[in-house]
């Protein structure tokens, strides 16, 4: 039986410390995002990546947790506010290419990347994404 908790955990550490070049997996991961959605390069001109970058960190461990307790935190609906059509109004839709985008660049970083792997990650961060897409009209 797998432990898809585990082997997100195990592939999440893989390739936060894993660089291709100059490039780590953060950054690569927002070329990717904007390059396969001119929506999310829209979205993203006139933002600060780097910080952007801090963001995304930070957010995919509330999604962990968020996968494991089922219960939002306070930043967990901060960050659905700030998504919702209020906020900077992220479409549900746009979330499924920025899980197949993250997809793609933990394929790239990843050297023990795996069917297996692709799974966990969207065992993992399903939860996350659907209260995201949920909220978008809501809040």
């Amino acid at each position: 039986m797998q432990n898809y908790l585990e082997l997100f955990t195990d592939s999440f550490q893989r390739v936060v410390s894993e660089r291709i070049g100059d490039e780590d997996f953060f950054a690569t991961f927002y070329d990717v995002f904007v390059g396969d959605s001119p929506e999310a390069a829209e979205k993203f001109r006139d933002v600060d990546m780097q910080k952007q970058r801090e963001h995304l960190r930070k957010s995919l461990d509330l999604m962990v947790y968020f996968s494991i307790d089922r219960q939002a935190s306070d930043d967990m609906l901060r960050i659905a506010r700030i998504h919702s059509v209020s906020g900077n109004d992220i479409r549900p839709e746009l979330y499924d290419c920025w899980l197949e985008s993250l997809l793609k660049t933990v394929s790239r970083f990843d050297p023990e990347f795996s069917d297996a792997v692709d799974v966990a990650w969207r065992v993992v961060l399903a939860p996350g994404i659907s209260y995201m897409q949920l909220q978008h009209q809501r809040l």
